[in-house]
């Protein structure tokens, strides 16, 4: 009887389109040249503060600049003085992507946990999704997670989800950034809790949020919007549209609204939609004949998971 070496084939689909695709490098040329000799960034729209801005630039711009050019940036938000949540955990994110130590950092991070499980902006604030998320990106930026510390503000995100799958901001009506950010900061503990029915309920909260012109609202909240859903669908067509509209508002200089904030988040929405989603992968193998070793051509392959797949091998087995 015959054997043969069977090897399941998934493909994903990353749809990018080319003008976005082109117009990454023209965001990153225009970012660093924003640069200034004490590491803070020129043009700013006045949409975020000079540090919240610094501090998205470079972790746009972690990856595809070389870290001395970064230096003056990291040496100015390590400079700024108003340690908000928000700030400190900007600040333990960007030395993680600079590869220093952050212990002391994380630890006064973690001591600003309320009794609830979430954090607000400062000791003793109420607590705030807002912050509550960025000490969560943070924490699991540091890769030194508390369990405690984490699982409760982990439950606090939890508890706080709307029924609609967003969240609220702190006004009390639905924000869109906030939800973003909330899904973007428990979509990286999908691996450490089970989190899977709160990430897809906020995915298709935000999917469904878009306008009339398939972005929500000012571009860094379509940004904001995109870096968190990307990452977790499994068909990126679901978006497309999105990303072309979101790279269509790309200035001729490379910039989005001639923002730092703006443009950066942009840059890194892109980026995570080129990425796609990191818990699928491509398997690639051949089905051959167990006695001779030729190439078995006709032979229908099927893989079922979150998507369903199927191939029919060629001639040369693939």
């Amino acid at each position: 009887m015959k054997s043969g070496i069977a090897a399941l084939w998934g493909a994903l689909l990353v749809l990018v389109c080319a003008s976005a695709q082109a117009g990454q490098q023209t965001a990153v040329d225009w970012l660093q040249n924003q640069i200034a000799v004490d590491g803070h960034f020129e043009n700013q729209a006045g949409l975020a503060t000079d540090f919240q801005a610094a501090s998205a630039a470079f972790r746009a711009l972690a990856d595809q600049a070389d870290p001395a050019e970064l230096e003056a940036a990291l040496a100015f938000l390590r400079t700024q003085g108003y340690d908000s949540t928000e700030n400190l955990s900007r600040k333990i994110i960007a030395g993680r992507l600079q590869g220093e130590s952050v212990s002391t950092l994380v630890a006064e991070l973690a001591g600003r946990q309320n009794p609830d499980g979430g954090f607000g902006e400062l000791v003793g604030y109420n607590s705030t999704i807002l912050d509550t998320a960025w000490a969560l990106k943070a924490l699991d930026a540091a890769h030194e997670p508390d369990a405690t510390v984490t699982g409760m503000a982990v439950q606090y995100i939890l508890d706080h989800q709307q029924s609609d799958g967003g969240w609220l901001g702190t006004g009390g009506n639905g924000s869109l950034y906030v939800s973003a950010m909330a899904t973007n900061a428990i979509w990286h503990l999908r691996h450490v809790y089970n989190l899977t029915d709160s990430i897809n309920a906020a995915v298709q909260h935000l999917l469904a949020e878009r306008n009339g012109t398939d972005l929500w609202s000012e571009p860094f909240v379509s940004a904001a919007a995109l870096i968190a859903v990307a990452p977790a669908l499994v068909d990126s067509t679901k978006i497309s549209d999105s990303v072309s509209q979101l790279a269509g508002l790309q200035l001729s200089d490379g910039s989005w609204d001639d923002d730092v904030f703006t443009t950066a988040l942009a840059l890194r929405a892109l980026q995570a939609v080129q990425r796609g989603d990191p818990d699928l992968g491509i398997i690639r193998g051949r089905i051959i004949d167990g006695d001779y070793g030729y190439p078995v051509a006709g032979v229908h392959i099927a893989a079922t998971g979150p998507e369903s797949l199927s191939a029919t091998t060629d001639e040369q087995g693939n």
